[in-house]
């Protein structure tokens, strides 16, 4: 009796020692944060809405997602999520099956930060830039009167500008 149990004891331990960790047998889900600044952007995969920023959301972590962020007087931004190999994907031993259920992937970036461009930005150098930068700060001041832009977000729209017309 104790012969028979020795060889399948011996056989359970290799195989404990060479099975990967669990730390990402979650499914084959990842958690993914997506940021923005300003916060409030609307987050799509395709057509389908999954929320506003800040916002964490589950996706498959064998493929690869396409995220667009839109914001009212902000330019829309594209980011792409794609499943890159953890720790355990790296290891020498690896198992098909847990390959297959994409234990050996995670999701990256993770979080997620995307710093969106104001509209009042402009994207080519324009032909009087100091006249132009007063133009761009007075309709942020417009839109900060009537109500269309926060303090936060107009502070945000100022530092960008500043920022985009001190380099020219």
């Amino acid at each position: 009796m104790r012969s028979r149990c020795r060889p399948l004891f011996l056989l359970s331990l290799l195989a404990a020692s060479l099975w990967p960790g669990c730390g990402n047998m979650g499914g084959r889900r990842d958690w993914v944060t997506v940021e923005s600044m300003p916060q409030g952007a609307l987050v799509h995969r395709g057509r389908e809405l999954l929320g506003t920023t800040p916002l964490t959301v589950a996706l498959d972590r064998r493929d690869t997602h396409e995220l667009r962020l839109a914001r009212p007087q902000f330019r829309s931004a594209r980011v792409v999520v794609a499943p890159m190999r953890n720790e355990a994907g790296r290891a020498f031993i690896r198992s098909g099956i847990l390959e297959d259920l994409g234990a050996y992937h995670e999701l990256g970036p993770n979080p997620v930060r995307v710093e969106l461009v104001p509209l009042l930005v402009p994207e080519s150098r324009p032909a009087n830039p100091y006249g132009e930068f007063a133009r761009r700060v007075l309709e942020a001041d417009a839109l900060l009167a009537s109500g269309e832009l926060s303090a936060d977000e107009h502070r945000y729209i100022m530092d960008c500008l500043t920022r985009h017309f001190e380099n020219l």
